[in-house]
């Protein structure tokens, strides 16, 4: 899928579809694929913000030193 600014993205079809399908429905065509993904990408980041960070702070040092 080509995404803004040139940038490529790997989907499975069988999601691809799907996509196109709710862009089309929702968007009436006039919703790019690539906006339904960044809010997509909004939200999840937004419900699981916290998860992510103590996930990721377990595999790797704080960038700030503890005073």
């Amino acid at each position: 899928m080509k995404k803004r600014g040139d940038k490529f993205i790997y989907v499975c079809p069988e999601y691809h579809e799907r996509l196109i399908r709710i862009v089309n429905i929702i968007g009436a065509g006039e919703l790019p694929l690539y906006a339904y993904l960044d809010n997509i990408l909004k939200h999840h980041f937004e419900l699981f913000s916290d998860e992510i960070i103590a996930e990721y702070n377990k595999s790797n040092k704080s960038i700030f030193k503890n005073i």
